[in-house]
């Protein structure tokens, strides 16, 4: 799944990604964070309990070290596992509104 539009700019915008399993089993998914020119950014790996979510706050910021990306996107594997959902939120920091950006394949 894909994840675009996201967008990361200290005191302008963040982004956080949110990862769940509705299925039976554990699950283990690999986020690829990169730039809107294609050039990967940071990748990491989230392993999920059944039932489980998980909001990844700020992964352009905590884990890539990047507070000023700009746009950005982000790819999103599942290793293991079955039913996994996966969106993103783009908080627009000076008014707290978020916008859901919904998994697209």
């Amino acid at each position: 799944a894909r994840l675009l539009a996201l967008r990361q700019e200290h005191n302008r915008f963040r982004t956080n990604i949110a990862v769940a399993t509705i299925g039976a089993a554990d699950a283990s998914v690999r986020i690829q964070l990169m730039a809107t020119d294609g050039s990967e950014v940071h990748t990491y790996t989230l392993d999920l309990e059944p039932g489980e979510q998980i909001q990844d706050l700020e992964p352009f910021v905590r884990r890539a070290g990047r507070p000023d990306l700009g746009w950005g996107l982000a790819r999103v594997e599942v290793m293991t596992g079955s039913g996994v959902l996966v969106s993103a939120s783009v908080i627009d920091s000076r008014t707290n509104d978020a916008t859901t950006v919904p998994m697209q394949r």
